[in-house]
């Protein structure tokens, strides 16, 4: 049973590795200490949750856009939540939930000016969530917990995704 386990386990990390899976952080990111600024008309809680995934991926995340060697811009944040399915007589049965960032990567000003500027681009998140099943106030309130936790997640996956294009883009 024990060899069974054993294999089992190799099998799967073979598996893994094969896939190009890796663990949060494993790769470094490609970072390495690049000085970088963060600016956008977003709010602050989501400049402030990119700065900090910045920083856990070893980049020196800097005030000034004259102290940065690459300046990323988050231009616009936009949720969208539209209805995917209906009941018989037209309401909703589920929803789905559109995270979206749209983003360019700038030269800072300590860039040396052989830095191309890079194209807006734009990263999504979409997950789909099931309505409240009748109109009390208690399943209305559990479906707006449930959209706000799903929303939570989708913005950071789209953080995620948006770190991931900016590191290929080094």
């Amino acid at each position: 049973m024990r060899l069974a386990n054993l294999a089992l386990v190799l099998l799967l990390s073979i598996t893994m590795a094969g896939c190009g899976w890796q663990l949060r952080g494993a790769a470094g990111g490609g970072f390495g200490d690049l000085a970088i600024a963060i600016e956008g008309g977003v709010s602050q809680p989501i400049l402030d949750q990119v700065g900090r995934q910045l920083r856990d991926l070893d980049a020196r995340v800097v005030a000034d856009r004259q102290a940065a060697e690459r300046v990323l811009v988050i231009r616009d944040v936009r949720v969208d939540r539209r209805t995917v399915a209906t009941d018989a007589d037209g309401f909703a049965e589920a929803y789905e939930l559109r995270y979206r960032i749209d983003f360019r990567l700038e030269p800072g000003g300590r860039s040396g000016g052989d830095v191309d500027i890079g194209q807006a681009q734009t990263v999504r998140a979409t997950a789909a969530y099931a309505a409240a099943a009748d109109d009390n106030r208690q399943g209305m309130q559990a479906e707006d917990a449930e959209a706000e936790a799903l929303e939570r997640d989708l913005r950071a996956q789209a953080i995620d995704l948006l770190l991931a294009r900016v590191s290929r883009q080094l």
